[in-house]
């Protein structure tokens, strides 16, 4: 896994011990708009008939993040359904 990014001060990024609050609506208010972002970020992928990456959708230097980003998700034991059936990480 890599190291978490240096410009995160407020320690923002997501880990094992904080990732299952992040989607459970009972917890997190914010969870379902979470939701609706990434969907939607699949969404304008699937119209430009794109995997990623594609700078089209995201710029490039977020590129690395959303490979991170998925590959957690899809190993993580709690993961919600929603989020495993996000864009192969691998592809990235």
């Amino acid at each position: 896994m890599p190291m978490a990014g240096m410009c995160d001060f407020d320690e923002t990024r997501i880990t094992a011990e904080n990732a299952k609050d992040l989607c459970d609506p009972e917890i997190n208010a914010s969870a379902g708009h979470w939701q609706q972002c990434l969907q939607e970020i699949c969404r304008l992928l699937e119209e430009r008939n794109a995997i990623p990456p594609d700078s089209h959708v995201l710029p490039r230097i977020d590129h690395g993040r959303v490979h991170w980003f998925i590959k957690f998700w899809q190993s993580y034991e709690h993961s919600p359904r929603w989020m495993q059936e996000a864009p192969d990480a691998g592809s990235m």
